[in-house]
């Protein structure tokens, strides 16, 4: 699996091993001149993620991934 992220939105792919390389490959010359934001991008970092973050927040009890708690 891959897990890439372009233009704010996370992306992950299935592919072979020899796929893989060829992206990771044609992707090197860009990479190369690229600076890092935040270091790697965890596997879990996506749809689990964000239901994880917001299904908290829709029922009222502040958001796990972030935002504090509401005040009474």
């Amino acid at each position: 699996m891959v897990v890439f992220a372009l233009d704010g939105e996370r992306y992950e792919i299935e592919l072979s091993a020899g796929n893989a390389a060829a992206l990771r490959q044609a992707l090197e010359p860009f990479v190369a001149r690229a600076r890092r934001i935040s270091g790697r991008i965890p596997i879990w970092l996506g749809r689990e993620y964000d239901q994880h973050c917001e299904a908290p927040a829709q029922a009222g009890w502040g958001d796990p991934c972030g935002s504090s708690l509401p005040v009474d």
